[in-house]
């Protein structure tokens, strides 16, 4: 590893990818090196993630990128490498999460409505 790689790592310690489906291959590299350990000649989904250091979101029936290179079997092939990996999986709708609404923010935000 280099310095600029440990770097990295210091300030960048958790990794949260939202919308991961649509990542190509060179960025899911990216992110396992930054999120795991291995050698550096092995292929990225060889690497084994740091335990909490990368939390990935996504949902193939969703990937709409692939004219701009992202692909699937990118995201299918993390879900590989995650298995027994301590990863906890997670399915289901997560579009309505129990936050408060919009229209209800707390009034040290400037913002016009409150509750």
């Amino acid at each position: 590893m280099t310095l600029y790689d440990k770097h990295l790592r210091d300030v960048y310690p958790r990794i949260l990818v939202d919308e991961f489906q649509d990542t190509d291959p060179l960025q899911a590299e990216i992110l396992w090196r930054l999120a795991g350990d291995g050698e550096a000649s092995a292929a990225w989904h060889e690497w084994a993630l740091r335990p909490g250091a990368l939390f990935l979101v996504g949902d193939p029936k969703q990937a709409i990128y692939r004219f701009r290179g992202a692909d699937v079997e990118t995201y299918l092939t993390a879900k590989r490498a995650t298995r027994g990996a301590g990863f906890e999986r997670r399915a289901g709708d997560y579009s309505e999460l129990s936050a408060p609404s919009p229209a209800c923010w707390p009034s040290s935000m400037n913002i016009s409505r409150r509750c």
